[in-house]
């Protein structure tokens, strides 16, 4: 959340000191962090509630199922009355601008990574690991 209120115009500073400490993750040893473009991913998994299967999905199935999750999530954030309000009155905060830069991402990162898209479901959310694990070995 932080990260995102980082990027507002006329954010105060400590949002944005902030947004960066923590998009960090110290390793246990303490030796190097790993922060935005550091890490490296092989797949995609989308968790949903049902029966224990793992399937694959096309690039645009995984995108709906994204923005799906993120619409859920981030509801708060992108009904928000003030922040609408702020960004109608506003010329230099789009709303509708910084969600086109999110779908932009969703897709390159969902494009590098195809056909290597799944989703999992499973009957309790301690399941899922165990599903994934199946999968992987």
């Amino acid at each position: 959340m932080l990260t995102m209120l980082s990027y507002f115009p006329r954010a105060p500073s400590f949002l944005g000191k902030a947004g960066k400490r923590l998009g960090s993750v110290s390793l246990r040893d303490g030796s190097r962090k790993i922060g935005p473009g550091q890490t490296r991913a092989r797949y995609i998994f989308a968790l949903e509630a049902g029966e224990e299967t793992l399937f694959q999905v096309d690039e645009t199935t995984m995108f709906r199922k994204l923005m799906s999750i993120h619409r859920r999530e981030f509801y708060w954030f992108w009904s928000n009355f003030l922040l609408t309000t702020y960004a109608f009155m506003d010329d230099s905060f789009d709303l509708e601008e910084l969600e086109s830069r999110f779908r932009e991402g969703l897709r390159c990162l969902i494009g590098s990574l195809s056909p290597e898209l799944y989703v999992v479901r499973a009957r309790t959310p301690k399941d899922f690991p165990k599903a994934i694990q199946k999968f992987v070995r």
